[in-house]
């Protein structure tokens, strides 16, 4: 037996293909000639090695003698073929990292558009790498063949995201917009991934948490980012430059917020009403509202209730600066931000 198995570890280690490109398959699972043609070479070596490792009923002498051997054989498989997976996304995640995220290009920008292309063929590995397992290696160890495999490519998946949620992190207000571009992306993913994976793998506690512990995380950022817009805007960082009657870079940054952020409409009234048990949570606790907006009510709803109190920190901020200010150069800067405002 145990030149069966050497023999099936170097044919599946010379068959390999070449890195594939995860382009090709984002119009949807591939069949398996077309994901690794030469499955139909290695399945006469394996499958028969898996039915006397794994026989049914169970028997004494399987488990205690060719069960370990078919263990390490699947444990060799997996690394070849979860080695061959890496390589393969190793690209793709490298260009992810490398996106710039602090420039929002609406709906769909490069950075998400990537962070979903990996997601998506992610997937699309998991389903193929299911068949595949199960079509040389049937029962037991096709499961196991699946399970030890895709670890190696959700390593590099999740390191990604990692990466991505981190650098959104360090500099939330700049990146707001792209971190709920891609919170809306992954909601929307979120019911074919589960399903899918449920189907395959229903017992991938990995698998199944890996799409959830991105959506915790950026929706934490996401009830975070409420909050801190106002802050941002109070105490923006200083410039270092001598006072000037142009337009202040925090009114271009929040006009551009508040022009975004319609966009997200119902992911950011759900948001914002959990955020709190009262209304205007994302005030913590001041002294007095920032706007003259009543209530969600009047407003029609809740987004309309935060950007006017985002609108009135701005204008509260533009008079502080102004009072700061000599004459003339305060009372134009005042008139120069307020018609930006207004347009």
């Amino acid at each position: 037996m145990r030149q069966a198995v050497d023999l099936v570890v170097k044919t599946v280690r010379d068959t390999l293909p070449r890195a594939f490109d995860p382009g090709q398959y984002a119009s949807g699972t591939p069949n398996l000639a077309t994901y690794y043609p030469p499955y139909n070479t290695i399945r006469p070596l394996s499958s028969p090695l898996a039915g006397l490792a794994y026989p049914e009923p169970p028997t004494p002498r399987a488990a205690q003698v060719i069960t370990p051997i078919m263990d390490e054989l699947i444990a060799d498989v997996a690394q070849i073929r979860g080695d061959w997976l890496r390589k393969s996304m190793s690209g793709l995640a490298t260009r992810v990292e490398e996106a710039d995220a602090t420039v929002y290009e609406g709906r769909g920008g490069e950075k998400v558009r990537l962070c979903m292309k990996m997601w998506d063929t992610f997937l699309t590995v998991c389903e193929c790498e299911a068949n595949l397992s199960s079509t040389i290696m049937p029962g037991p160890a096709g499961q196991k063949l699946a399970g030890q495999t895709l670890p190696y490519v959700l390593s590099i998946l999740s390191q990604t995201m990692n990466h991505v949620l981190a650098g959104i992190k360090r500099n939330l207000s700049a990146q707001t917009m792209t971190m709920l571009d891609l919170y809306a992306s992954l909601i929307t993913f979120q019911p074919r991934y589960e399903s899918s994976i449920a189907s395959h793998f229903p017992d991938a506690k990995d698998l199944q948490t890996a799409l959830t512990g991105s959506l915790n995380a950026l929706r934490g950022m996401a009830l975070r980012s409420f909050p801190e817009r106002l802050v941002d805007i109070r105490s923006p960082p200083r410039s270092g430059m001598a006072p000037s009657s142009a337009i202040s870079e925090t009114t271009y940054n929040t006009l551009a917020y508040l022009e975004a952020l319609p966009s997200f409409g119902n992911l950011v009234e759900t948001l914002l009403r959990s955020s709190g048990h009262v209304e205007r949570a994302w005030l913590m606790g001041a002294a007095a509202p920032p706007s003259t907006a009543k209530s969600a009510a009047t407003e029609g709803g809740l987004i309309n209730l935060y950007a006017a109190d985002v609108l009135g920190t701005l204008l509260s901020h533009l008079e502080t600066q102004c009072k700061m200010m000599r004459r003339p150069i305060g009372p134009t800067f005042l008139i120069n931000n307020g018609e930006l405002i207004w347009l």
